[in-house]
């Protein structure tokens, strides 16, 4: 739905060795793609539902307890954690619009299919742009989960971040990652890129894949190393770890273990 390897099917190149068995193997992988866009299609859209869902609980939530969240830690509340929610949501939600607009065109036949010699320039910078689109907000995504953690865990330990810190690595350094990305398939040309050398292809899935491998990592610590700066902080404020407080851990722990977890499925 969201492999590395979509962006090698606007090449003009990518694809023209398989299609050399004859028109019934062409077809059949023409078959295969259709299937695999449909499948995508549905998932995205499951997807921009269940951030649609997400938005509406969130609002629901912030105006049913806003007068009862005043008295707990700002680790669970406040305008800094609310913002780099909002963009986390927003760049997976534009991460599966881009997927569903992508399938719909693809399936519409508007791209070309692969290891096609159409050298029509409008369809293949759409391809481009499509498949770019997508990568580059899914990547801002997995960038805004690794921000969401880290600013946790400064909070919990009474600091917190500046905006240019946030935006950087949600929306900078995905930029800069789906440029390198982007750039080992296209190059040189449309004629001949699509990585079709394996080191070009490793390459590629190495700068794609290693930075949703590095904020999977990087969150389970700062998860652990959070649970332990609120219980800190909780027995410094309050003098005891009651039932109370032990609540209050509990409910950090299960936040993160969401999180983590629905990252990690998807």
């Amino acid at each position: 739905m969201a492999s590395p390897g979509c962006l090698a099917v606007c090449c003009l190149s990518n694809g023209t060795k398989n299609y050399t068995t004859g028109v019934a193997s062409h077809e059949t992988l023409l078959i295969q793609k259709e299937i695999v866009t449909i499948i995508s299609l549905v998932f995205a859209l499951f997807g921009c539902l269940g951030v649609f869902l997400i938005w509406c609980m969130k609002q629901y939530s912030s105006r049913k307890h806003g007068l009862t969240r005043r008295n707990r830690p700002s680790v669970f509340s406040g305008p800094i954690l609310n913002h780099i929610i909002t963009c986390l949501l927003m760049a997976d939600a534009l991460g599966n619009l881009g997927i569903v607009v992508r399938s719909c065109v693809w399936l519409a036949g508007v791209i070309p299919d692969p290891g096609s010699k159409n050298k029509d320039t409008v369809s293949h910078v759409l391809c481009i742009a499509f498949g770019v689109f997508v990568q580059y907000f899914l990547l801002a995504s997995t960038s805004w989960h690794l921000v969401y953690g880290i600013e946790v865990f400064l909070v919990a330990s009474g600091k917190q971040s500046g905006k240019w810190f946030q935006h950087f690595l949600g929306w900078l350094m995905p930029a800069g990652i789906c440029s390198l990305g982007a750039w080992v398939v296209y190059q040189p040309n449309l004629e001949s890129c699509g990585a079709q050398k394996q080191l070009d292809k490793a390459m590629l899935y190495f700068v794609m894949l290693s930075p949703v491998v590095l904020v999977i990592v990087f969150n389970i610590v700062l998860f652990c190393k959070t649970v332990k700066s609120v219980r800190r902080a909780l027995i410094h404020q309050f003098g005891r770890f009651s039932r109370t407080e032990r609540q209050i851990v509990d409910s950090v722990k299960w936040k993160f273990v969401l999180i983590v977890g629905s990252f990690t499925a998807w």
